[in-house]
Order: C-alpha cells, then structure tokens, then sequence
C-alpha cells in the first residue's frame, strides 16, 4: 500500500490528521502546534474526513513551499519540520511532519495561543493548562515555586535528624533545605512542604494516598458495595512511603507454591519490590500541580491497581517507558533517594518487569487514563489462590511425594500447580522434548495418581491434564 492510499484509511489519531485543502493557513498553524506540544505527527492536506482524494493544485498558497514558509513565520520556537509533496495523477497532496518539541512549549507567534494533539482533536488550551504544560517540558518546576502562607513551625524535626543520621551529616535544618529543597529568601518550596512538613495537606491539597480494599474483582455501588477497606493517609512523602508499604503489606496474602526443588514454599500475591516500586514511583514522581485529585491505590482480588495524578513526564512515554530517563520533580527524586526510597523514574520499572516475570504473574501493564493520569496494574494469579484453598491437592502433593518423582514430573507438576491444566504440546516447551517423551512424562504422573486426564478419547485434540478431577 503506498502513501496516498494509507493516508485515504488512516483512522485520525494522536499522531495523524488529514484535512481538505482549502483549510484556512491559520488552522494547519493550529494543528501543527498541537502536534508539536504533543508527542509529533503527521497531518497531510488534500484528502478529505471521508478519504476522498481532493488535491491541492487548484488552491492559492497551497504547495510546500507556501506550507513550510507559513510555519516558519507563524511559529516559535522554529521546529524542523518536513514538508513534502506527493502526486496523486496530475495533482498532489501535501504531507507535514512534524517532530515533537520536548524542551518548550511552541506557540503561534501572531496570538500566542497554545494547542495540543489529544486523541484525535487539537485543543486550545486554557492559562492553568498551559502552565501544566511547562511543567510537563520542564520550562516551570512545581517543586521549586514557593508555598505561599507556610508556617515553619509545622517543620518535622524527626525527618532533618533522620536524614542527618543517613547522610552522617552535621548540617543545619537550614542548610538541609537551602541545598537540597532550594529554600531562600524567597520562603520555602514546595519540595520543602511536601518533604519535611508535618502535613503537607495542609498547604498542598490532595498530596495524600487513598487505598481502598474491594471485596471480589468488581467494583460495586448502592446495597451491593463491596468496599472491605478505604483509607487516607496524610504525610510527609518519607512517612507517607513507609505508612502506605505498612497498610498495603496488611491487607495481602500469602499462598502455597513450588519452588525449583518441588518444595512447598508461602509466596505472596505480588512480589514486594513490584508493588512497592509503583506506589514510591507514584509519589516521587506525580504532578502535584493537580490538586484536584490523590493518588489512589485500589485493591481487588485479582489485581492492584496504583494512579498518580499526571500524565508521564516529557519525552517519556509508554513505549519507551522502561529505557527512558527524566524526572518531573528531580529535586524530591534525589531527596528521597538519599532517604533510600528510588533512583529515577525508569531505574526501578525495568525490575517491575523482571519480578513479574521471575513469579510467573502476567507483565505489569502502564496506561494514561484519559491523557490525565499514569496508571500501574498489576495482577495476581488467581488461580493459584483457588489451588491453595483445594485441601486435596495440598494433601496427596507432599514433600516426602515431591522427593520421589523425577526432574520432568517434579516440572510438569510446578507448572501446574499454579495453572489449571496442561496439555502435550504445552510440556513440550517446560520439557524440550517431543510429543511422544513429554506423553510418556503425564501418563506416568497419571498412574501415580498425581494428575488426571480429560478427553473423550487418546484422539480428542482438546484432550488435557489436570491436578483436579473436576475442572
């Protein structure tokens, strides 16, 4: 498929947009600003909402040449934009690509309004939104503007002579927040407030943690809600790091499984470093700009989930999320690192990952509710938990049994203990083997009364194993 025919199809988006060719010059201005404030894109220009190839060559002021000038002179900061055009029989469309401008907002030179590209509409945005935008592409730092009306009276000693003892420092409280918080003259900061004041709250709404507990995997409301749970925690972010671990550790739950020997072994629903990284990632690294809302830790049965106001920072995104380096607030980064909480936003996502893995849970998922959050979710093996409570499999499956089976048994028995079932062609990749092998390895389990089989005959291609008669 070439271009012209991809651009006729193209579902409009974040990244792409197609407009007819008589388009006024001061709305293309608009739409490439919004890409530019964005992530980037593509907006191509002589193909109508219905696909329909209209062309530029009948419309005055419309070739690339026209185009690239208009940008440049309407503009600023200038971008490198790449402006082409592509035939289509004996006359063409326009297509503009547009880089995404991470280090500063761009804006139209004549009015000076701001547009962003959000799904696919390119929105003007209002004066709080353009200042949540320079603090999204590091041109203004929430964290180093001052809290107006602080009382230094509400300062916690206990954190300055903690930190004192892990730094094995003799500084001053004074000289603490001057180097570390950016406290002057001026009065103190918000890093200051949220770091070291007994209740941020109090001067920065909704800088807490709402943990809630459901009952099952939904969430209901009226006569049928399930909420088991649902607190606040106000704090300090060192405090507010350890007495959100405390509440979340309380409410898990440990269950049976095998570890690489066959030993029975208590593992919990999630590895800690898992959750625990999500909920300091959270915290560290939300836009406490938007007081509107509280970074909320929801708990089901089946999963954990962890949203922090904001959106991710600068060039970081979600495909590259596990590679890419930047904080939004890098002074609460490197305090509370010197606390022994976090390193940067994407140092500790990589082991997110990997523990995940390491447990035989399903990979952490990332997303941006609404273009207005960053959501982490993380899921338990629920079946697991339904084994753990079958008193018969636990039963029969002991250790002095575990000892007795071969290398092969003891692995087909470890993937499913955890798992429903298995079939042939699933223990050939735990074994390496071939059909005939891995067949041999599951019937011997069935003779010893181990494992079941289920099919209606040796056959049945939807013939399977299973720990359990009744599946």
């Amino acid at each position: 498929m070439d271009k012209v025919e991809m651009y006729k199809t193209l579902k409009e988006s974040t990244h792409f947009d197609r407009k007819e060719a008589r388009i006024e010059n001061k709305k293309i201005l608009t739409h490439v600003n919004g890409f530019a404030n964005a992530e980037g894109g593509i907006l191509v220009i002589g193909i109508s909402d219905d696909g329909k190839v209209i062309g530029c060559k009948q419309y005055e002021g419309k070739t690339a040449a026209d185009i690239k000038r208009l940008i440049t002179n309407g503009i600023v900061p200038l971008i490198e934009v790449k402006v082409e055009e592509i035939k289509v029989n004996d006359n063409y469309i326009i297509e503009i690509e547009v880089p995404p401008n991470p280090d500063a907002i761009v804006t139209i030179r004549d009015s000076e309004d701001v547009y962003l590209r959000q799904a696919d509409k390119t929105d003007k945005l209002k004066h709080n939104q353009i200042i949540s935008l320079e603090y999204d592409k590091g041109q203004r730092s929430y964290e180093d503007e001052i809290c107006k009306n602080f009382d230094e009276e509400d300062l916690e000693e206990d954190l300055f002579n903690r930190y004192r003892e892990i730094m094995k420092s003799s500084r001053s409280n004074k000289d603490i927040l001057n180097i570390r918080a950016g406290v002057g003259k001026n009065g103190y900061t918000n890093v200051a407030v949220l770091m070291f004041a007994k209740n941020p709250e109090k001067y920065i709404p909704n800088s807490r943690v709402r943990f809630i507990r459901y009952e099952g995997t939904t969430q209901e409301t009226g006569t049928r809600l399930n909420i088991i749970k649902d607190q606040s925690i106000e704090a300090p972010l060192p405090k507010l790091v350890e007495e959100v671990k405390n509440l979340v550790q309380s409410q898990l739950r440990d269950f049976n499984s095998l570890d690489k020997e066959g030993k029975f072994i208590s593992v919990p629903e999630y590895p800690e470093f898992a959750w625990l990284e999500g909920i300091v990632n959270a915290i560290v690294h939300r836009d406490y700009s938007l007081t509107g809302d509280c970074i909320k830790i929801s708990m089901y049965d089946d999963r954990l989930e962890i949203i922090s106001p904001g959106r991710l920072p600068n060039m970081v995104n979600l495909e590259n999320l596990k590679e890419t380096r930047f904080s939004r607030n890098p002074r609460i980064a490197r305090l509370m690192t010197e606390f022994g909480y976090v390193k940067e936003l994407n140092e500790g996502v990589k082991r997110i990952y990997q523990e995940m893995k390491e447990f035989f849970l399903k990979e952490p998922e990332y997303s941006e509710p609404a273009n207005k959050s960053v959501k982490l979710k993380l899921e338990n093996n629920i079946g697991t938990r339904r084994n753990r409570k079958n008193e018969k499999v636990n039963d029969y499956l002991t250790e002095e049994v575990m000892d007795t089976l071969s290398k092969e048994e003891v692995k087909i028995i470890q993937y499913l203990y955890p798992s429903k079932q298995i079939n042939v062609k699933k223990a050939n990749r735990i074994l390496g083997k071939k059909d005939t092998y891995s067949r041999k390895i599951l019937n011997e389990l069935v003779k010893k009364g181990l494992i079941y089989w289920h099919g209606s005959s040796r056959q049945d291609p939807t013939q399977y194993y299973s720990l359990t008669e009744e599946e």
